[in-house]
């Protein structure tokens, strides 16, 4: 499969759908299929494409050889045999059938495998993207410094629903997860009016991705901030994770940008606690924004 795009979630989670880009699924999941299709950002290395080449060679070769060796049987195979599994490989996800797209409207409320209750987040409309500015992720007036490219690489897509724009770094940690860092923007038509409530309900929805399974809130920052001036609210939390012992710190600052862009600003960030560069980073990223205007 490599058309990108929202697909239902091959892992079998109800009514949730995966982003695949044409290389990998993305680590999160949505209630609500929708946005423009990202580009594939992902590097595998300079030397990618000379692997591809011996491995077709050596993959060519084979192949010709079954060819002659099969043809010269009376009664032979003329063809190869199809290796597709008569029975799907993952729940929910036939190779045999080519993938469809599904408008499957956001389910109710529901317990989640983690034991959190799902809630359904507002989705918002897209609005014109804020222009980019080297070394910072800008969002309307806000903006913070652009983590170390050594370690971060731009993602344009967020799975954050209820952001109208959102200008993403992604830093890869082990069994197909990502760290993430951004900055976006959200409207008063979605429900996020004031900064400490939108907080919250920015939290609910993160925690609301099965994916992810985050087994607890465990609230360690819940406090008033201010960011240039503006009034701001900032939540975290160590969630924990299956696959992360240690935990994964979540942070979400909201800060009033009424005047600016008449929206909240939001940064975001989710760090497994196991990579101490990410979450330095994080913090310095989140301890570097301002805002312009």
């Amino acid at each position: 499969m490599s058309v990108p795009g929202w697909y239902p979630d091959p892992g079998g989670a109800p009514g949730r759908f995966r982003f695949w880009d044409g290389r990998r699924w993305s680590a999160g999941t949505s209630a609500a299929p929708s946005g423009p299709l990202p580009a594939p950002t992902r590097s595998d290395g300079s030397h990618g494409w000379l692997i591809a080449l011996v491995v077709l060679l050596v993959v060519t070769a084979v192949i010709t050889v079954v060819i002659l060796v099969a043809g010269g049987r009376p009664g032979g195979p003329g063809g190869l045999e199809d290796t597709n599994s008569a029975t799907p490989t993952i729940p929910g996800w036939d190779e045999r059938l080519t993938p469809t797209r599904s408008l499957t409207p956001p389910p109710a409320p529901r317990p989640t495998p983690s034991g959190t209750t799902a809630v359904p987040c507002p989705i918002a409309v897209a609005r014109p993207a804020t222009a980019q500015v080297p070394g910072r992720l800008v969002a309307g007036a806000l903006s913070t410094v652009q983590p170390p490219a050594m370690r971060w690489t731009l993602y344009p897509f967020t799975e954050l629903v209820f952001l109208s724009e959102s200008h993403e770094v992604d830093a890869d940690e082990d069994r197909g997860y990502a760290d993430v860092i951004g900055v976006g923007l959200v409207f008063p038509d979605t429900g996020f009016t004031e900064v400490r409530s939108a907080a919250h309900q920015a939290l609910a929805c993160v925690m609301s991705d099965e994916m992810w399974n985050r087994p607890t809130l465990n609230l360690i920052v819940d406090e008033a901030v201010t960011v240039s001036g503006r009034p701001g609210w900032r939540v975290r939390t160590n969630s924990g994770r299956p696959n992360q012992p240690a935990g994964e710190y979540i942070d979400i600052v909201m800060v009033d940008l009424t005047a600016e862009n008449g929206a909240l600003g939001v940064f975001y960030s989710s760090v497994a606690v196991a990579y101490p560069d990410h979450v330095v980073d994080a913090d310095a990223a989140r301890e570097g924004l301002r805002v312009d205007g």
